[in-house]
């Protein structure tokens, strides 16, 4: 594990290079967020099975996805396909879920390069394979009670690379089931309302299991369209508030939930043309 902290947190990263047994094929390897302590009150952060077990589909803390795979468009069963950020996946099952929830066989594993400062961790990798080659850095800066994700994306092929990507943030579920305030709208149904104060509220069912209701806790919000800056101030059980603040256009924003966490989910989508790069960042702020 590596480590960032100062005098108030403390954040645990995944080595991309030792801790092979926590990273899989869904999250991005280089950089993946594993937990947040503040020095006070313990650890910040969740997820799904948190903390009785751990599967790497699921993960914890602050991960987050690439999930537009160059070529996979016209591949076959069998074949190898470029997970950007993870590296190459064998394509063996046909896609219900998602291509990572059931393709989890990472054949080669993206060979990254690790920076260290005192506040900050830096990743490099670049991937070729076939029609495609990109350039992936991430930076994660931790400043005060600020943590800034920063991500640069150069597509180094002939060909137009998709980009698709999204943050997976996992907050404990608070006893009152209020989210907090996203700047999106929802449809409201039996799991998804608004309190008295216009936040979103998850409305966790008596009978609450995975196996039932994993497919419709899945809701996605519209942008606001005249908001410039995406903010979101979510309720935290141990320190009042988290905010997200998300330096890019965000594209949609799901929220989904279980019995453990909420997370809501801010995408980012666009298409490189060649030798374009993009960059963004996400800052949460403890």
């Amino acid at each position: 594990m590596l480590i960032i902290e100062n005098n108030h947190l403390k954040v645990e990263v995944l080595d991309p290079q030792k801790d092979i047994d926590k990273l899989g094929s869904r999250y991005c390897s280089g950089g993946q967020i594993f937990q947040v302590y503040d020095k006070n009150k313990g650890a910040l952060l969740s997820g799904p099975t948190f903390p009785d077990t751990y599967n790497t589909f699921c993960s914890q803390g602050l991960p987050d996805a690439f999930n537009a795979y160059p070529g996979l468009d016209s591949a076959e069963i069998g074949d190898l396909i470029m997970a950007i950020g993870v590296g190459l996946v064998r394509y063996e099952n046909p896609i219900k879920h998602s291509f990572a929830k059931e393709n989890t066989n990472v054949v080669e594993p993206l060979d990254w390069k690790i920076q260290k400062a005192d506040n900050a961790l830096g990743f490099y990798a670049i991937h070729d394979y076939k029609d495609y080659s990109y350039a992936l850095t991430r930076e994660i800066i931790l400043e005060n009670r600020e943590l800034i994700l920063v991500n640069v994306l150069e597509n180094c092929s002939s060909a137009p690379m998709p980009l698709s990507w999204f943050a997976h943030p996992f907050l404990p579920l608070t006893n009152d089931g209020v989210v907090g305030h996203i700047p999106a709208k929802y449809e409201l149904n039996n799991f998804y309302s608004l309190d008295k104060n216009g936040e979103l509220k998850i409305n966790l069912p008596k009978d609450y299991s995975a196996d039932k209701y994993d497919s419709v806790v899945f809701n996605v919000g519209k942008v606001n369209d005249d908001d410039e800056d995406f903010l979101m101030t979510l309720k935290h059980k141990l320190i009042g508030n988290v905010e997200i603040d998300c330096g890019f256009p965000v594209d949609s924003i799901p929220v989904w939930f279980c019995d453990k966490a909420f997370s809501p989910e801010p995408y980012l989508v666009d298409t490189l043309e060649p030798n374009e790069n993009a960059q963004w960042e996400i800052t949460y702020k403890f």
